[in-house]
């Protein structure tokens, strides 16, 4: 059976809405080249529709080949190849159709001749000169323009070879993608929609006015029907507003929108606490945050009683490793604890080693903002990180959305945060990454530097270990005036 009885039983709306149309080009026995493009949601099983469309065809007509294309190669292989849920949980009865697999090529070879291609758009050369009657570009929107307009959209239109003379069969692509932010694919898609031409954006289905021999469809999350109303409810909770939107509402989202922490976040946080009394927690953990900021405007420190920021110390001349390590001596010693994390990149490892070597015997984390995030995930179905800065600073908003941070005091502070979280989607991977500190620079008018010692902090409470000796008790509720 093809597609696979997994796959038939339960296809959705939208994945059918596709088979139905390709089914109805073939049956009129159209010749022209075709375009699909699906702009739909994450985890709308896009790619799974896409395999199984390649399958089919593949053993339709003989000797025919056919390509599923993703932004990297260790992508193809992770999200297609090795995952048993993918590929091979669709692929039909192997004596049947005598299908071959080639790890090392990522190549499927059926009995009749046809063959399908799994591979990266890291090389986009690496397609030139590929004979495909059919190719999928998967998260289009991650790739570079040029892989379709100078390498493949010349193939798909090319004539059909003379073997397939009397077959039901044309040559055709298909984009699927979720939206990220204004970008090649989504005007590409609003082209196939003709939305200069009088036609709209689809709600949740397929385009009412379309260009010739294109398909266009678009499915919102919150309207597709995947998503139960509580996974929705939670997915709105743990995610930022735009990244929200963007993954689950295929809205095209703005780089201005583009924010992890935002003010109004801030102002519910501190409203929350406000209306909130503060219950003395005597196990909290207590740590000192560290940005030396050697390449920055000031060495900031802030001492956290759990949660909360309950001191804070700048010291100007940050080039003096010895003063600092002192005055976070000192800072400790107010707030009650042993715990430090540093950002060690430069020369903040002296500040680090310094304290980590002190015969204090202290608890310090090296924090490198360039490492691999906490968790790197394989699938595109979940959020990503570039680094463990993303990370970071990811974590951070999710617990001020949750009103699980302490009141954000210190006007500085509140402003820099929503500056300091800007993010975008990095190009081919798709995983978040903060602004790089020049370009925050620029828009903030100063280095970032309050905002990240905040964010290094709330992070190292995760690791802080806990303290023997508790904080005076008129520590644990002070709050810090940082002007």
């Amino acid at each position: 059976m093809i597609p696979t009885e997994q796959f038939a039983t339960t296809m959705h709306t939208h994945q059918r809405a596709l088979f139905e149309r390709f089914g109805a080009l073939v049956a009129a026995g159209v010749r022209e080249a075709q375009m699909f493009m699906e702009e739909w949601h994450r985890r709308c099983r896009k790619t799974t529709a896409a395999l199984n469309l390649e399958i089919r065809e593949a053993c339709r007509i003989p000797k025919t080949k056919y390509g599923h294309i993703c932004p990297t190669q260790v992508m193809a292989r992770n999200i297609i190849w090795d995952d048993p849920n993918m590929l091979r949980a669709y692929l039909p009865d192997r004596e049947e159709f005598g299908w071959k697999l080639n790890e090392q090529k990522m190549l499927i070879t059926f009995e009749n001749g046809s063959v399908l291609k799994i591979g990266g758009a890291d090389e986009p050369d690496a397609w030139r000169g590929t004979d495909f009657i059919g190719v999928t570009l998967d998260e289009w929107s991650l790739m570079k323009e040029n892989l379709w307009t100078e390498i493949l959209r010349p193939v798909i239109a090319g004539p059909l070879p003379p073997s397939l003379d009397g077959q039901r069969i044309f040559r055709w692509a298909n984009f699927l993608y979720t939206p990220k932010g204004v970008n090649h694919a989504t005007l590409m898609f609003d082209e196939a929609c003709c939305l200069a031409d009088g036609g709209l954006l689809p709600d949740c289905g397929v385009a009412v006015k379309l260009r010739p021999d294109w398909f266009a469809s678009r499915v919102d999350g919150e309207k597709s029907g995947i998503f139960s109303t509580a996974e929705l409810a939670r997915m709105r909770a743990e995610m930022p507003k735009a990244l929200y939107d963007q993954e689950i509402k295929c809205s095209r989202v703005t780089t201005e929108e583009m924010t992890l922490i935002t003010s109004e976040m801030i102002a519910a946080l501190n409203e929350y606490h406000t209306l909130t009394p503060a219950v003395p927690d005597t196990e909290a953990r207590r740590i000192v945050s560290i940005d030396p900021a050697f390449g920055g405007d000031v060495c900031r420190m802030m001492g956290f009683d759990g949660p909360t920021v309950v001191r804070d110390r700048r010291i100007r001349d940050r080039h003096r490793t010895n003063e600092i390590c002192t005055a976070a001596k000192v800072l400790a010693q107010q707030v009650g604890t042993r715990n430090f994390i540093v950002d060690c990149i430069g020369n903040g490892l002296g500040v680090a080693d310094g304290l980590a070597t002190d015969e204090a015997s202290y608890h310090v984390q090296y924090f490198n903002s360039a490492e691999k995030p906490l968790k790197d995930h394989a699938t595109t179905d979940e959020l990503q990180f570039v680094n463990r800065r993303a990370d970071a600073y990811f974590h951070a908003a999710e617990m001020i959305r949750r009103f699980e941070a302490g009141p954000i005091a210190g006007t500085e502070l509140i402003r820099q945060l929503p500056f300091a979280s800007r993010y975008a989607t990095q190009s081919g991977s798709g995983k978040v990454i903060i602004l790089p500190k020049e370009q925050i620079r620029k828009n903030l008018g100063c280095s970032p530097d309050d905002a990240d010692c905040y964010v290094m902090g709330l992070w190292g409470l995760q690791f802080a270990q806990p303290e023997k000796i508790p904080a005076r008790r008129e520590d644990r509720v002070a709050r810090s005036a940082m002007a």
